[in-house]
């Protein structure tokens, strides 16, 4: 489900350049712990609709009148506040 060189789908970090973002120990440690350290960009967020669904997802944007959420697959979800 992650990208890397363009592939796959638009849903996560793009692992093209995770060697610039971790060294050799510490990418070891994330591939065998990947909880451990999640990036902020990268939390679920779970909505709760009024007829009682509910779509998770990763935070794109949230204003005052809605929420947007990217959904699994790279689908974006534009959920309105009230």
């Amino acid at each position: 489900m992650r990208r890397a060189s363009g592939a796959g789908t638009d849903f996560g970090p793009d692992l093209s350049q995770i060697s610039k973002k971790w060294n050799r120990p510490a990418l070891l440690e994330q591939i065998l712990f990947p909880s451990k350290v999640i990036d902020p960009q990268w939390h679920v967020t779970t909505v709760d609709l009024a007829d009682g669904e509910t779509k998770s997802g990763f935070l794109v944007a949230q204003t005052a009148t809605e929420t947007t959420l990217k959904l699994p697959g790279g689908e974006i979800a534009k959920i309105p506040a009230k």
